[in-house]
């Protein structure tokens, strides 16, 4: 009696099932996942990029590099100080959003305009929003590679008889992780209200997954 429940055709049946069990297992964990990154607005996925590489400079002249993106939850965005309305009015919304967000939050404007963008006129740009935003600038070289390197367009439009001129530009914010992996852009519009929310989702979802 005993060597009938060991036959062989029990051993492929119950093999069969362990292995069906499996995979109902996982069909149900990749549909929850898939629902929950289908509702988590922003998120970009599949597995996103990890920022590397790039040495720009802050505000006060100091190096910006991967290490300052190290730990924290980082967000971005691109623009320039000539900006006549999306700029600040977007930093107006990071300004609004920015106490509600969670302790050790970074908002970091990164110029996309280094020909006019010095450190110095960074620096007095995002300290007329709030003293603790971090301004970003570097060479045309250094910033055209690190804007490409998160798919940021950027276009100098031509000059005008004065020599002024301005700049189209993407206009979300990005998210970035304490891995430093793109993993969320918040397109416009959007209020420091639904800003706030969306980033809280996004990151809620990203921790879940670590």
């Amino acid at each position: 009696m005993l060597t009938s429940l060991f036959s062989p055709r029990l051993l492929v049946v119950a093999v069969a099932a362990l292995i069906l069990g499996a995979a109902a297992a996982w069909l149900t964990e990749n549909a929850r996942l898939t629902r929950s990154r289908q509702a988590t607005e922003g998120l970009l996925w599949p597995p996103p990029k990890t920022l590397d590489g790039f040495a720009l400079v802050d505000q006060s002249g100091a190096p910006f590099t991967p290490r300052q993106l190290d730990g924290r939850w980082s967000l971005l965005f691109f623009g320039f100080t000539h900006c006549p309305d999306i700029c600040p009015n977007t930093l107006r919304l990071l300004e609004k959003a920015a106490p509600g967000l969670p302790s050790g939050t970074q908002v970091v404007f990164v110029s996309v305009d280094p020909e006019r963008d010095t450190p110095d006129a960074v620096a007095e740009y995002v300290r007329f929003f709030d003293p603790a935003f971090i301004g970003v600038t570097g060479t045309t070289t250094t910033m055209a590679e690190f804007t490409r390197s998160l798919g940021v367009l950027s276009m100098r439009t031509e000059p005008d008889e004065h020599g002024n001129y301005s700049v189209d530009h993407s206009a979300g914010v990005f998210l970035v992780d304490p891995k430093r992996r793109l993993v969320g852009m918040i397109s416009q519009p959007f209020t420091a209200e639904s800003l706030s929310r969306l980033y809280l989702d996004i990151r809620d979802f990203v921790e879940r997954q670590n």
